[in-house]
């Protein structure tokens, strides 16, 4: 327990060491993260280079925090969708609306996490990539579901799943926040075509 006043130091740390990691994944997405230092980092959020290693030890622990943050916020909505009555398809549509909202809410975030993995030690690059592995396993029965249930068409679950994250993990690249079209609203289109292609209904 604490009381009022430390617990508004914690906020008020945590609050800080979010607005870190939300600067720093927009740094990694312009500059690339080999390209940024602590000192890039700690110009860029109005600190001291050492009042930076106060909340954080290295930009390795930064951008691993950015890659936990991630995955976590994905796992948890395919978590709550799959543990309701939502048919397959329904939490799919989910799934890729969630994708889509970190493009705008984000995007830095989104996009080092497609691009930047690779980039950290093996000591905390298998826990992201556990987690990975969970969020990929859980969207493959997904559609192995759709398809026992009747949703989809007996195609390969595996060749499915590709072509799903395929679509978002692409669209991470291209889609910049603020433009006409809101990233729900791509949600939506690519999901249609995820489910019926392109060709059109003959008559």
């Amino acid at each position: 327990m604490t009381n009022g006043r430390q617990g508004a130091a914690v906020s008020k740390a945590d609050e800080r060491r979010l607005n870190i990691v939300n600067r720093s994944a927009l740094l990694f997405d312009r500059k690339g993260a080999d390209q940024v230092s602590m000192s890039d980092i700690a110009e860029d959020v109005g600190l001291a280079k050492p009042s930076l290693y106060h909340y954080f030890s290295s930009k390795d622990e930064i951008l691993n925090s950015i890659h936990v943050n991630t995955i976590e916020f994905l796992l948890d909505g395919i978590r709550r969708r799959r543990a309701t009555d939502a048919s397959p398809d329904v939490v799919l549509r989910g799934v890729l609306g969630d994708i889509f909202s970190l493009m705008e809410t984000h995007p830095g975030h989104i996009r080092v996490f497609f691009e930047s993995a690779r980039r950290l030690p093996p000591d905390l690059l298998e826990p992201v990539r556990k987690r990975e592995r969970e969020y990929d396993q859980l969207v493959l029965e997904t559609i192995e579901q759709a398809i026992e249930d009747g949703y989809f068409r007996a195609v390969n679950s595996r060749s499915a799943a590709f072509a799903f994250f395929g679509m978002a993990n692409w669209a991470a690249h291209w889609y910049r926040p603020g433009g006409t079209k809101r990233a729900e609203q791509f949600a939506e289109e690519f999901f249609d075509l995820f489910l019926n292609g392109v060709t059109a209904r003959r008559r």
